[in-house]
């Protein structure tokens, strides 16, 4: 199924697969936006001189941010228009009720191992 009509009914249908690239496009523009934003503003010269333990626990929430920004990407450009269309039953969705509010948990406990560690 790749067209879909208007939730107001009226006006030409949507293509799905014209949506998704836009999608696909602008989150990779974003993603190569943000990518270099915090490779140019990341060096903070900020010396902490923390244990081993506490680089630990902010390293895992690093990567629990990074596996819960990818999930969710993931999870949104899967879904993209055709959610109003019908349920959506793979993919992502194939194996876990609500991955993104899963993967949204994901990152809190990452944001809070970065933030509460210090």
């Amino acid at each position: 199924m790749t067209k879909a009509g208007n939730s107001g009914g009226a006006g030409k249908p949507i293509d799905i697969n014209a949506v998704q690239i836009v999608r696909r496009i602008t989150l990779g523009l974003l993603g190569v936006a943000g990518f270099l934003a915090c490779s140019l503003l990341g060096g903070t010269g900020r010396i902490t001189g923390g244990s081993g333990l506490h680089e630990i626990i902010e390293g895992v929430g690093l990567v629990l941010i990074v596996v819960a920004i990818a999930g969710r990407t993931w999870c949104s450009l899967y879904i993209g228009g055709r959610k109003k269309c019908f349920v959506v039953q793979d993919g992502p969705y194939s194996n876990l009720p609500q991955p993104t509010l899963r993967l949204l948990l994901i990152g809190a406990a990452g944001v809070g191992a970065q933030f509460g560690a210090g």
